[in-house]
């Protein structure tokens, strides 16, 4: 059942469930999806930037090239479910767009 916007029920605060939202995410693709480094550079910028685990998984999901509506596919989600997260990303992130949004996670990967 696709859940709406606000009803994901996931909860984190230590990173735990961040990284593990993210990794529930991959094994749905490819686990060669993302660069070496890629998973701690989501993890650093979900964690940092106070994403929710659900976030976390749209974020990941966007960083291997996913369209909204694929990814409301891999998570069971609705596209505008997506699109509500996303929106909240983008808010907390302080990015414009999915390229803005990538390329702060990359920045944390040369760090």
């Amino acid at each position: 059942m696709k859940e709406s916007a606000g009803q994901s029920g996931l909860t984190g605060g230590d990173g735990k469930g961040h990284i593990e939202s993210c990794r529930a995410a991959l094994a749905r693709i490819s686990p060669d999806s993302l660069p070496p480094g890629a998973e701690s550079a989501i993890r650093r910028f979900t964690i940092s930037n106070g994403l929710t685990p659900r976030e976390a998984q749209i974020v990941c999901l966007i960083c291997c090239g996913l369209k909204n509506d694929e990814i409301g596919r891999r998570l069971d989600l609705t596209t505008s479910t997506v699109r509500f997260h996303l929106r909240n990303v983008h808010s907390k992130t302080r990015t414009i767009d999915k390229l803005d949004l990538v390329l702060n996670v990359w920045r944390l990967m040369e760090n």
